[in-house]
């Protein structure tokens, strides 16, 4: 992202907190070398003859900048170590400093993004060769980050209920990445042998696929399907090998349920084809199993939701091959058979517990 000062461009390169920065004036070991050695570096770059402002170009090697972490760092900051007496405010510092480096590594975009009249104050404040380099953002890593240091435009994205609710707020960090590093922090670096995904939710299921707005249908397939890809990308590293993943999927995925809209037909196709997806993915990788189990209708509290729930459970009870309404613990039964080491031997699989129904090429009654 250049910024442009009086027609010209200073740089500024993304870099990940936890690369190695070349720029670092720290130890080999990253602990902060000291004051002295700082008073000696300073004077090193300040020697007449070996001015640090000039980039260094090497025979065939293009061309080699050397700075700092920051313009503020501690060991800098500490009268009469580099900078001179009087040299107080932020401004001061980053003309003296820019005045005897041609660049800078920015830490502080990690935990938040720099507003525009902040960009603009430091290239003013700087020679047009300058460059910022900008660490990346703790979101554009994959890193944890608090609600309170998320760009405003995304905060108020977030759902009034969310950003106001006391749990969340109290937590700090609810993300999916701040659950992997507080799991990593309470349990260890591998603390996941099963995880589960039971997350649908379609804003206009009640709706008919030819109705339902792009919103609508994004909605549902972003919640219903891609928030297991969500999950796995960040918990997969924290599961041992013979683990297991499990979702639940519905047979409306390869079957026209009238009433059953809104997009989320579409969004059990897209879980189910992501299933096997990701077991070679998560198998290959990681050694760990990929399922998906498609229930037969139940009325439970989610499922009321399309308005026709108990017409449903008679219905698959009157013309399944097993004539009963499915209970929850068959359901559980399954889902604890395919987590065990039992099914070891199982993934990339759509495991049918609907009493058979899905077999059925004609109703009988």
């Amino acid at each position: 992202m250049p910024t442009t000062s009086s027609g010209s461009t200073k740089q500024t390169v993304a870099t990940p907190r936890s690369s190695a920065s070349a720029l670092s004036s720290s130890s080999p070991s990253g602990h902060d070398p000291g004051v002295d050695v700082a008073r000696e570096r300073s004077e090193q770059v300040t020697r007449e003859g070996e001015p640090a402002v000039l980039p260094i170009h090497p025979s065939g090697a293009g061309e080699i900048r050397v700075g700092t972490a920051s313009w503020t760092d501690p060991t800098m900051t500490v009268p009469g170590v580099f900078y001179p007496t009087g040299t107080d405010t932020a401004e001061e510092r980053l003309g003296f400093y820019a005045g005897r480096f041609p660049v800078v590594e920015v830490d502080a975009t990690y935990y938040a993004l720099p507003s525009a009249r902040t960009a603009e104050l430091w290239v003013d404040r700087t020679p047009p060769d300058f460059t910022f380099d900008i660490k990346a953002h703790a979101l554009m890593t994959g890193q944890p980050t608090e609600t309170k240091r998320l760009p405003k435009v995304l905060r108020e994205e977030l759902p009034e209920d969310v950003r106001t609710n006391k749990r969340y707020v109290e937590r700090g960090d609810f993300s999916i990445s701040g659950l992997a590093a507080q799991m990593v922090k309470d349990f260890g670096e591998k603390p996941l042998d099963i995880l589960v995904h039971s997350l649908a939710n379609g804003p206009e299921v009640k709706k008919p696929l030819l109705e339902t707005s792009r919103a609508g249908y994004l909605a549902a397939v972003s919640v219903s399907a891609y928030s297991l890809v969500g999950l796995l990308a960040r918990l997969l590293p924290l599961m041992r090998p013979g683990g297991s993943v499990l979702s639940l999927t519905y047979m409306a995925s390869e079957r026209a349920v009238p009433g059953y809209g809104g997009g989320m037909s579409s969004a059990k196709a897209a879980l189910e084809s992501d299933t096997r997806t990701l077991a070679y993915e998560a198998g290959r990788k990681y050694g760990v199993r990929v399922n998906t189990i498609s229930a037969g209708p139940y009325a439970s509290r989610a499922a009321s939701a399309i308005g026709f729930i108990d017409e449903m459970v008679k219905y698959y009870a009157q013309n399944a091959p097993l004539p009963q309404e499915l209970s929850a613990a068959e359901v559980g039964n399954a889902a604890a058979f395919l987590c065990s080491p039992l099914g070891s031997g199982i993934t990339a699989t759509t495991v049918y517990v609907d009493k058979g129904y899905h077999s059925m090429g004609r109703t009988i009654e």
